[in-house]
């Protein structure tokens, strides 16, 4: 099977598990929160989502051109996962599509800043001719999360739906994700 990963090849295909189940749980319920709970319009939920994509493909850039001129790459990685990981913290709190909207934004800087160091960490922490083993590692972790993710939202809503209705149901999957 050829050399072993490396600690932070292993450690990013965890960290890229734990938070894609996290995003993921989110996916498949933001549209139905912001359309029952919060009253918004199907044009809201596309400009939502169209900035949450806008911020991440533009602090792509960003963050790579910032962590090789400062050369923090770890600590531009762990930045943006830790805004990832707390800011959905506030969607439960969230009562109007304008906060989503603005918690939205700042999650997504999250992701926008960390793949770009973390990828170049993962790329200094392998020999080259383990980088296809250890990318494809990476890769197929965090696409076990968004495969996780949606089914464990499904389970908690399947669970709590009936007792506590939709809004808090939804309320709860958020509470659930920041773990």
């Amino acid at each position: 099977m050829g050399p072993k990963l490396s600690r932070n090849t292993f450690a990013f295909g965890v960290t890229s598990f734990l938070v894609d189940v996290s995003s993921e749980m989110l996916t498949p319920i933001m549209p139905l929160f912001l359309l029952n709970v919060l009253k918004a319009n199907a044009f809201v939920i596309g400009l939502i989502e169209g900035v949450s994509d806008l911020i991440v493909a533009s602090f792509r850039a960003f963050s790579g051109y910032v962590s090789d001129k400062i050369g923090r790459r770890k600590g531009m990685s762990t930045i943006g996962y830790f805004i990832s990981s707390i800011m959905k913290m506030f969607f439960v709190f969230a009562t109007s599509w304008p906060q989503v909207l603005g918690i939205r934004m700042v999650e997504r800087f999250g992701k926008g800043i960390r793949g770009v160091p973390r990828d170049a960490i993962i790329s200094y922490s392998e020999r080259t001719e383990n980088l296809g083993k250890a990318f494809g590692y990476r890769k197929m972790m965090d696409a076990a999360g968004a495969i996780l993710g949606p089914i464990i939202a499904l389970a908690i809503a399947a669970y709590f739906l009936p007792a506590l209705g939709e809004e808090m149901t939804y309320r709860v999957i958020f509470a659930i994700a920041v773990f």
